[in-house]
């Protein structure tokens, strides 16, 4: 049934400011005259009907449209429909164009692991008459952090709270450890509970359509800019590194990045959507835009505070329950994320502080050999995953390798004798990567935070 889906709608939206639920709808249409609908729903928390009622109508609507397109694309790879129709929505060209952007790079890797051709597949329809603006809404001066409960979201806390700046955090369906971090952490959150459609999961489960990776920071984004507008923040602060927004692979003549949704370029074209369609007064960016990963850990590191609670592994998140670490674990220990996350941590702790956060020694797992292959550049690929570099994965490996303690460990011998005879200047390689590169991607007022 998969190949017979002829048509995805965007069927409508609506927000009940009473309850502040908001619900979006989709039908699939099918070539046998079938079809299956859908509805999303999000709920912001504590939220009053004043607060929505500030919100003039003419930004909240494309406010609302904006997470209605991004909500779609979870149910539109079901079937990945060749006919895109928008029941409300009114779109420029140039608003399409961005959409068929999130839509197609968004989804590189699930097209690449699916085998599909993306080319000339997703077309949003657009309207002459339709005519987009932009709304002034002036924002108090605080920062809206988004929050995953990783080490980078931490490091943006600690930096701009030590900076004076007026910070909460915000989490789109949190998991326990989250609401931990902030309780540790000592800063309001703001929760936005998430009800995917069961149907869309029972689909997934049953094998009933395609399944695979999704922007979904692309989803925390638009999320957050209503968020924003209805908490009174002027800024989104997120925690997304420069080594986002290095790619994976090549497929069909284009860059494939797992991390799309967090590059540089999605950031900078989120940022011209705003400006153009909707308000200038609400500004989404990277905190950490000009660090790479390896540094972000350097600065984690010293945050002692979290180490015991914080995780990176994103067993922790999964949709499906059965999937999600059970108990008080919070590292499968087997992930690339958790590979290359010990390694950087390896990097700046000791050997003792690492294998109390992970409960056990990765570099000793031979199992994991290919995987820290890949992370250090000489296996198969980078692997689809939110992580470094393979250079800052060898500083990383260096760093590590020169406490000693290590030098036992069948991935710390496989480093040392496959990859740093070949790495050359070690020295100016961790210069460079762990070096603050340029700042002027940041708003004016943060660019002091780093020095």
């Amino acid at each position: 049934m998969i190949n017979d889906a002829t048509l995805f709608a965007f069927t409508g939206y609506d927000a009940d400011q009473t309850t502040g639920v908001a619900s979006f709808s989709y039908a699939i249409s099918f070539a046998d005259g079938t079809r299956e609908t859908f509805t999303e729903t999000l709920k912001f928390v504590g939220t009053t009907p004043q607060q929505w009622a500030a919100i003039p109508p003419a930004l909240l609507n494309p406010m609302l449209e904006c997470i209605h397109l991004a909500l779609g694309v979870s149910y539109w790879k079901l079937h990945c429909p060749p006919n895109i129709q928008m029941h409300r929505a009114c779109l420029t060209p140039g608003q399409a164009a961005y959409w068929k952007t999130v839509y197609t790079k968004g989804l590189g890797e699930f097209f690449y692991k699916n085998t599909l051709d993306f080319r000339d597949r997703i077309h949003f329809p657009t309207v002459a008459a339709c005519v987009a603006g932009t709304e002034t809404f002036s924002r108090v001066a605080r920062v809206l952090v988004p929050f995953g409960g990783g080490k980078d979201s931490l490091v943006s806390v600690e930096l701009l709270r030590n900076s004076g700046f007026d910070i909460a955090l915000f989490a789109l369906a949190p998991a326990p450890l989250q609401q931990e971090l902030a309780a540790i952490a000592g800063v309001p959150l703001i929760i936005v509970e998430r009800t995917l459609d069961e149907k869309l999961l029972a689909a997934a489960h049953e094998g009933r359509g395609y399944n695979g990776h999704i922007p979904i920071s692309t989803i925390y984004t638009w999320v957050s800019v209503l968020v924003a507008a209805l908490h009174d923040f002027r800024w989104i602060a997120f925690s997304n590194e420069a080594s986002a927004s290095e790619g994976n692979r090549e497929y069909l003549g284009e860059e494939i990045n797992h991390q799309w949704s967090k590059s540089a370029e999605a950031e900078t074209l989120v940022r011209d959507y705003l400006r153009a369609y909707l308000t200038n007064d609400i500004l989404p960016f990277s905190l950490l835009r000009p660090c790479n990963e390896l540094a972000i850990t350097q600065r984690f590191a010293s945050l002692t505070k979290y180490h015991s609670a914080f995780s990176s592994c994103n067993r922790n998140f999964a949709i499906a329950t059965e999937k999600r670490l059970a108990g008080e674990k919070r590292w499968c220990g087997v992930c690339p994320k958790c590979a290359f996350v010990f390694s950087a941590l390896a990097a700046f702790t000791t050997k003792e502080q690492v294998l109390t956060i992970f409960g056990k020694n990765l570099f000793a797992d031979e199992t994991l050999l290919p995987t820290f292959r890949d992370l250090l550049g000489i296996g198969e690929a980078k692997p689809f995953e939110c992580v470094g570099t393979a250079k800052e994965t060898a500083v990383a490996f260096h760093r590590a390798a020169k406490s000693g303690t290590y030098n036992e460990d069948v991935a710390m011998q496989m480093f040392t004798k496959e990859v740093l005879p070949k790495l050359g200047d070690i020295d100016a390689l961790e210069q460079d990567v762990l070096q603050t590169g340029d700042v002027s991607t940041l708003p004016e007022e943060f660019r002091s935070i780093f020095g």
